[in-house]
């Protein structure tokens, strides 16, 4: 973008009394229903991400240095499109936005459900005049927005299977909705207007939707509810039952948690793997669609959120970058998908440690790369393994069997005469080995749970299985809930609490003869008086611990270990029991240590 310098002086009696420098620029821009937006006469399709500003540490209190690099950030990503929700926010963060190009949709805090009163309404209309007055000459901005989901909560500010939405209510959103639009086209003409709205009928019921210039939907197929396939149709849908519509997809995306990873990602299991299905899927989806003028992943980063209980209790997880700012694996994604500079990108760098579930040729692991280079040549410890192509979507997959416990792996493509490449080391681990004395010396195991984990000190904590001759795992299915919580008391390492089976009345590990020591994790999740859930537990029949009863014990959604020493012997390995005394029993989590032979 071409930037200008306004210069503005007041002389008093021929003395400088003050001077305004600004920056400004030339542009103009369109938006059509069915063929998107376009700036300065030319279709641009508008591909970016939300950003909220605090920082893990720091809070909301960022200096300018962080606020710029966090734009430079999004701009390196090959993004042309910020929405800056749900505030309007740092000088810093628009000058940043109109110096890189960046166009911008920007806000005020109305969110989730409103107030009735004149006083509200006097309030909202000052922030947006505010908002509009001190950003006016901003190149970059080209969408005001005035409210965000206003049908999420209820009239009472509740969200619950019951919302409470008298009539009255509805009508004052659409009054409050007009007065917002009709006021910011009277302090800017040129610009448009834009709502973000979630998935609900009420918007177009009550007409809100057909306020503003433009509708931003959040749209969460594939996280909150469905498949993520099914966005396509929706918003196909929409489009053809209001085709005059200006449409923006405001946010889209999935949580992910760098300690969880599945070879079987599923809806809300908050593993990389399956946030990045996600946005793929999303992507391919938004780019196939012209009438989509504008997409806007949620969110750059993650960020706090104190109602949220994920496995990150309040945190919100669905950023592209960690809370401290460290890219995750899809961030790369993105980059090689928009940004034409070369980009090759293992994406694995948050799943370094992996499971193998047994040695035979089965075994195969399809190691996934992102890239805007149509070859690859593979290298495996040094040697070149093959090349292999990257398809339409920048995705390459490389299968590959690990002969041993580590391996480097190197993705490389030669471009104008120079390397671009990515390496990582990978480490496999043999589920069939993991109780051999050659191996290691320990096991755990995150009951209840089809996913793997690693906790704040790196301990690999596997996913759950059935037991066979020769290994370990429950011997009765029972149930696998999954709850979430605002945070387990005693322990960071929710994921292990949070995942649980009810209904267990054996765990088995066939370990050779020798000493070990037994450590039992639980925590009550679902019970909150005395005497709902009491059991007994037992190592190789012998009683352990009689009458467990945590509430009463411990309290509710508190974190619980205890050790045992036991002894394996006869070739019988370790049998764990459950009993239930009153309720059904519960196992979050297991962790054996060999002592001795």
């Amino acid at each position: 973008p071409n930037l200008y310098t306004a210069q503005t002086e007041i002389y008093h009696k021929g003395e400088l009394i003050d001077r305004l420098i600004n920056n400004f620029g030339f542009r103009y821009f369109s938006f059509d229903s069915n063929k998107g937006f376009y700036l300065n006469g030319e279709h641009l399709k508008l591909i970016g991400t939300n950003r909220h500003q605090d920082c893990e540490g720091i809070g909301n209190a960022l200096s300018n240095r962080l606020h710029v690099k966090d734009i430079e950030m999004i701009k390196a990503a090959g993004f042309n499109f910020l929405r800056l929700a749900h505030y309007p926010q740092d000088p810093a963060v628009l000058n940043a936005a109109d110096r890189l190009g960046l166009l911008i949709w920007e806000e005020i805090p109305v969110v989730n459900y409103v107030t009735e009163s004149e006083e509200f309404l006097g309030n909202c209309k000052n922030m947006l005049k505010e908002m509009i007055r001190q950003n006016y000459n901003h190149p970059s901005i080209v969408f005001w927005g005035y409210m965000n989901e206003v049908y999420l909560h209820d009239a009472h500010g509740d969200r619950k299977d019951e919302m409470a939405f008298p009539d009255e209510y509805l009508s004052w959103t659409k009054y409050l909705s007009n007065e917002l639009n009709n006021l910011a086209h009277e302090e800017d003409p040129i610009r448009l207007t834009a709502i973000a709205i979630h998935q609900h009928d009420r918007y177009d019921e009550t007409g809100i939707s057909e306020i503003p210039d433009v509708v931003g939907y959040n749209l969460y197929q594939g996280w909150y509810s469905s498949r993520s396939s099914d966005f396509g149709e929706f918003i196909d849908e929409v489009h053809e039952k209001y085709p005059e519509r200006k449409i923006i997809i405001s946010e889209y995306g999935a949580g992910s948690d760098e300690r969880l990873h599945s070879y079987n990602p599923v809806r809300f299991d908050f593993t990389t793997e399956y946030q990045q299905s996600l946005h793929e899927e999303f992507l391919k989806q938004i780019k196939e669609r012209p009438f989509i003028g504008a997409s806007a992943v949620w969110c750059q980063s993650d960020f706090g959120s104190n109602t949220r209980g994920d496995s990150k209790p309040k945190v919100n997880q669905k950023g592209l970058q960690y809370f401290n700012r460290e890219p995750k694996d899809i961030y790369y994604y993105y980059k090689a998908s928009l940004n034409p500079e070369p980009e090759i990108r293992i994406a694995s760098h948050d799943w370094k440690i992996r499971v193998k579930s047994s040695d035979d040729d089965q075994n195969i692991h399809s190691i996934k790369i992102y890239s805007n280079v149509p070859e690859l040549e593979i290298f495996v410890d040094g040697k070149l393994e093959r090349t292999i192509e990257v398809n339409r979507d920048h995705i390459a997959f490389f299968d590959f069997q690990p002969k041993s416990k580590n391996h480097i792996i190197e993705a490389r493509a030669e471009i104008n005469g120079k390397f671009v490449s990515d390496q990582l080391e990978l480490c496999f681990l043999s589920s069939a080995k993991l109780l051999n004395d050659n191996f290691q010396n320990e096991i755990a195991v995150n009951v209840g749970a089809p996913l793997q984990f690693t906790d704040d000190n790196d301990c690999l904590w596997l996913m759950d299985q059935a037991h066979s001759e020769n290994t370990w795992g429950f011997c009765n299915q029972g149930t696998m809930p999954l709850k979430f919580t605002k945070g387990i008391l005693g322990s960071k390492n929710d994921p292990l609490y949070q995942f649980y089976r009810e209904g267990v009345s054996k765990y088995r590990f066939d370990v050779k003869d020798g000493t070990y020591e037994i450590e039992i994790y639980l925590a009550e999740l679902t019970h909150k008086e005395v005497g709902q859930r009491v059991m007994d537990v037992s190592i190789n029949n012998n009683l352990v611990w009689d009458n467990l009863d945590l509430v009463k014990e411990y309290g509710a959604q508190r974190a619980i270990s205890r050790k045992f020493t036991v002894s394996a012997k006869n070739s019988k390995g370790i049998e764990i029991g459950f009993i239930a005394k009153s309720g059904i029993t519960i196992l979050n989590g297991l962790r054996v240590i060999r002592l001795s032979n």
